[in-house]
């Protein structure tokens, strides 16, 4: 946990000294900062989006909301958050939700929309580009989930 917040401190300091062109660079998981949750593991948040119940310390399931506001940023989404194809997983979400009545993610096509239901909901996760995550106010940052090499 020490070394993912060295990770994101370093990344926060090489974005400030390198300005905007980095930080488009780089997808982080956030939440409210009114949320429990301080990490959040690859396989535990693949399940949340995958539809399994995952609790956060409070006993409180885990809602994960999907950041649709960019192309690039949802193709990083499905090849390392969930590790599978758009049509696969639309796929598996109909399939949940036809077989179990598990209804999919939501997804948001607006970070203004996606910033209101993460701080209306403290049990809920997303990611966006850690520019957005800086700017906007009542969101913290969990993990690193992707940096362009």
């Amino acid at each position: 946990m020490k070394r993912v917040q060295n990770i994101l401190l370093f990344a926060t300091l090489l974005f400030s000294l390198t300005g905007q062109a980095f930080a488009r660079d780089m997808v982080v998981l956030v939440a409210s900062d009114k949320s429990s949750l301080n990490m959040l593991g690859a396989l535990e948040l693949r399940k949340i989006y995958l539809g399994f119940k995952v609790k956060n310390p409070r006993g409180k399931a885990i809602k994960a909301l999907v950041n649709a506001s960019d192309e690039k940023l949802e193709h990083i989404f499905f090849q390392y958050v969930v590790a599978m194809s758009e049509k696969s997983f639309r796929r598996r979400m109909l399939s949940l939700m036809v077989r179990k009545g598990i209804p999919r993610p939501q997804q948001f096509k607006y970070l203004h929309g996606l910033h209101q239901s993460l701080i209306a909901n403290p049990d809920s996760v997303s990611f966006m580009w850690i520019e957005d995550a800086q700017k906007l106010e009542g969101l913290k940052t969990i993990r690193l989930l992707w940096k362009e090499d």
